[in-house]
């Protein structure tokens, strides 16, 4: 790297000279400290670096590259003493920023969007499109679940794997969710587009993945502070009778219903999942993700399965089917709706712990009786292996015996 020669010929463009492999080694030092892949600066597109014009000198290489300056300049002395934190660091920087990069700039995106903002109103996209999309996420995302129900060998991974959940109890469930829908959810897709203080945005700029994926974590964050406060609420007596006793007709939940729940619920919980979006005044698009993504959450979380590669078991902070199958099974506890931090913090996950513990603890008494069963079969095999051979040295010198006899 320090072989390397930079010349800085405008406020966009620098000359790098040196052999490739180190070229490329210092750019991506670059990469991580100055500079942004691809994107967009005041609507014009940047060129993704290492397209520049490259020159032959020798065994020596010049490339310019185009980059939009991102930071200062790092001051000279300061170094990080840790090179193997600066290596992951590093790693880390130049991965993300060239995934951001590259999905930025998907073919057909943009364009796709301005045909849509040039064949509807903002007000359709607001309210039509988006109650469409809604039934589209929500009864799409169960439909895998709805095939694993329908096969056997998908029940070794039912936490409630001796309840089953026959036909008639999907068409209950059905029923009332697609009167929820159409008398509840629809009428407030509606109104919601009324308050232009609080309105998405519809504009034809999209946003970009880093700013959408940040915007849809923090709508995750804000929703499951705000539902774990309203579901706990509706775990009190009185509203625990009068309203959320319906949803709570499931002990062993199915995906379907993740919103089968009293039309006042719906409107309470709902407006929890809605609160984040208003509050960014984040772009429908992103709102459109973020709506898929809880969709997605809610009908795993009632699903009742729980794979090996089931979220919860790499990310703990993730409540997922086997957080919230403990609450449906016992009627109390684990209100949070997505993460599991809220409940650990206010102590309302103590029996549910609790159980895990105790499974713990019966697996590996299991573990620990196999264990001696093993070692005690393979004692006894020894014992009986030694009592046969002695039998055999017995027989085989009495023969012996015999045969000098007879000689003598």
């Amino acid at each position: 790297i320090a072989s390397i020669r930079c010349e800085v010929r405008s406020a966009d463009r620098v000359l790098f000279i040196g052999s490739e492999s180190e070229g490329t080694c210092f750019v991506v030092v670059v990469a991580s400290k100055i500079i942004t892949l691809g994107g967009k600066t005041k609507g014009k597109k940047t060129h993704i670096l290492g397209g520049g014009d490259r020159k032959e000198t020798g065994s020596d290489h010049a490339s310019e590259f185009v980059f939009r300056v991102e930071e200062e300049w790092p001051k000279p002395g300061k170094r990080n003493r840790s090179g193997g934190v600066f290596v992951v660091r590093l790693c880390v920087v130049v991965v993300v920023k060239w995934v951001v990069s590259v999905m930025a700039e998907i073919p057909g995106l943009e364009y796709a969007w301005e045909s849509a903002l040039e064949r509807t109103t903002p007000v359709m996209l607001k309210t039509v499109v988006t109650f469409v999309l809604h039934e589209l996420f929500y009864w799409g995302c169960y439909v895998p679940f709805f095939v694993m129900d329908q096969i056997p060998s998908f029940r070794k991974w039912k936490i409630q794997g001796d309840v089953v959940n026959t036909g008639v109890t999907h068409w209950k469930c059905a029923k009332l969710i697609i009167m929820n829908h159409l008398a509840v959810v629809l009428p407030l897709v509606f109104v919601s587009h009324l308050f232009e203080g609080v309105s998405l945005q519809t504009d034809a700029n999209l946003p970009s993945l880093s700013t959408m994926a940040l915007q849809v974590l923090v709508c995750f964050i804000i929703e499951d502070f705000l539902f774990y406060w309203g579901h706990r609420a509706l775990h009190t007596r009185l509203l625990y009778r009068l309203i959320h006793h319906v949803h709570h007709e499931f002990s062993a939940p199915l995906g379907l219903a993740a919103e089968y729940a009293h039309p006042v619920e719906v409107i309470f919980l709902g407006m929890a999942t809605v609160v984040g979006p208003f509050l960014l005044n984040a772009h429908i698009v992103t709102t459109w993700v973020y709506l898929f993504l809880r969709c997605l959450q809610t009908v795993e979380c009632h699903s009742g399965y729980d794979f090996p590669w089931s979220l919860n078991r790499w990310f703990p902070l993730y409540g997922g089917a086997d957080f919230h199958d403990h609450h449906h099974k016992h009627y109390s506890g684990n209100y949070a709706s997505i993460f599991t931090w809220t409940d650990a913090v206010h102590g309302t996950d103590e029996a549910y712990r609790k159980w895990k513990a105790d499974q713990q603890r019966d697996r590996d008494n299991a573990l620990a009786a196999a264990a001696a069963m093993n070692v005690d079969s393979s004692s006894s095999g020894s014992g009986r292996k030694a009592t046969d051979h002695a039998e055999e040295t017995k027989s085989t010198r009495s023969g012996r015996d015999s045969g000098s006899v007879a000689a003598s």
